[in-house]
């Protein structure tokens, strides 16, 4: 049976696309479900933004983000999705995501936008555009983006892949100066010139199965905000893993970072760079760091303040060249981790106050250099900053040729008040503990032969 006249609508007739890609002349009005507001498609040196809902070409350009910002700032305030099919789109402009609600999907890591050139000033994708607007509630998912910095596409210092940032607030930072709720999921950004995701000034945001390489700069970076997540992402690479710094209670959960070998290169960094804007009361969990310069940094970066109320819990740290460091922490709990055959010192504290070191394992410490490392080394920043601390129910033991000196090292004459009790002691070079405090109170330690 025909459709009749009166419901049919016409499409305009184009040689350019087979059945599959565009529904030819009559169409019934009535049409399956959409699967998403827009479909970007490539073909040939084209790239196309067909109506999800019609089935009609709105969009057609040879700059696919050209292409791409016009769907998306067709679909408003109230959202939408746009899904791009697979293949490389070459990106010469930023993709601005400038509107709440919006879902920005790849059908899969084969759905690669590519860097090219240096005219574009600003990350490939940009949340809120570049710093330009407050966006929420909006997905980026299942793609993959090519910073080609093998290409030299190093600079400027936006060369990011994903960014998520609102124009910078002043002081007061209250909450509606933020974004609020955006995702990163499954998002591939490897060797871009700056960060590969990166969140700024966000508010319960996540980042979520992403695995970021090679990139110029840091992997993923999440700076300023509350209650943001970051879990089961992957990096490798470049020069820092994950930084996620001038946060409040956020959780890094589950995720793995390999081969950030360059000095001072930081596996997961979680502090205060900003005094105003202090990180405390963070978890970093079930995490590994596999070859990574400095394993995790966690505390205060700036002169005269301190951060504190993280726990550092039940993680992995293999093969590091430096400590891991507590540098102006207070009230932080760090329980149930493995060091593992590290370079250097394994867990370094270095001024704070009222830490607990509990129930962790430090294996082959200072590997490098025979009778030279400590498996804890305790310093002060300031006159009498590092005191009451708590260090009990750790193992420490070494059967490598090159040995620890100490188990616990104060090494400062001024660290004082602290517990160091119950903890098993085997295979130290020089001694199990170097006391400086006098008033320490040390008791209950095994040593094993």
């Amino acid at each position: 049976m025909s459709v009749p006249d009166e419901l049919r609508r016409y499409v305009p007739r184009t040689d350019l696309y087979d059945s599959l890609e565009l529904v030819h002349y009559h169409m019934p009005v009535e049409q399956p479900p959409a699967t998403a507001s827009y479909i970007i498609f490539k073909k040939g040196n084209k790239t196309y933004a067909k109506n999800g809902t019609y089935g009609h070409i709105e969009y057609e350009d040879t700059d696919a983000a050209k292409v791409i910002n016009d769907a998306l700032d067709s679909l408003g305030d109230n959202g939408g999705k746009i899904l791009i099919k697979n293949g490389t789109y070459v990106i010469t402009s930023t993709i601005k995501i400038m509107h709440d609600n919006i879902q920005l999907l790849g059908e899969s890591w084969n759905t690669i936008l590519k860097r090219v050139g240096q005219s574009l000033d600003g990350p490939v994708i940009g949340v809120g555009g570049v710093r330009e607007k407050i966006v929420n509630n909006v997905v980026v998912a299942n793609l993959q983006i090519d910073g080609n910095k093998s290409a030299g596409v190093t600079t400027p210092v936006d060369c990011k892949g994903l960014l998520f940032h609102p124009p910078i607030p002043s002081s007061p930072y209250t909450e509606d100066k933020y974004m609020h709720h955006n995702i990163a999921y499954r998002v591939y950004a490897h060797d871009c010139g700056s960060e590969g995701i990166s969140f700024d000034f966000n508010i319960e945001s996540k980042c979520i199965e992403c695995r970021c390489e090679d990139n110029n700069w840091l992997d993923i970076a999440m700076y300023d905000g509350f209650r943001n997540v970051v879990a089961y992402c992957n990096t490798k690479g470049g020069k820092g893993g994950f930084n996620l710094n001038n946060l409040a209670n956020s959780i890094i959960i589950g995720c793995i970072s390999k081969d950030h070998t360059e000095t001072d290169a930081t596996g997961f960094k979680m502090g205060t760079e900003v005094a105003e804007r202090p990180a405390k009361n963070n978890i970093l969990a079930n995490c590994i760091s596999v070859n990574d310069y400095i394993p995790f940094d966690t505390g205060s970066f700036v002169d005269g303040t301190y951060s504190g109320g993280h726990i550092i819990a039940n993680n992995i740290i293999m093969n590091a060249s430096a400590p891991s460091y507590l540098r102006r922490a207070v009230r932080c709990l760090v329980i149930g981790n493995k060091w593992v055959n590290t370079d250097g010192h394994g867990l370094y504290i270095w001024g704070g106050s009222r830490n607990q070191i509990v129930g962790n394992t430090f294996y082959n410490i200072g590997v490098s250099s025979n009778n030279t490392y400590s498996c804890i080394l305790v310093r002060t920043v300031s006159t009498g900053d590092t005191i009451k601390n708590i260090i009990k129910e750790n193992y420490f033991y070494s059967d490598a040729a090159n040995k620890p000196a100490y188990g616990v090292n104060e090494f400062d004459a001024d660290v004082d008040y602290n517990v160091i009790a119950e903890n098993i002691f085997e295979g130290m070079a020089t001694d199990n503990i170097r006391q400086q405090g006098t008033n320490d109170q040390i008791y209950d330690n095994i040593t094993l032969s």
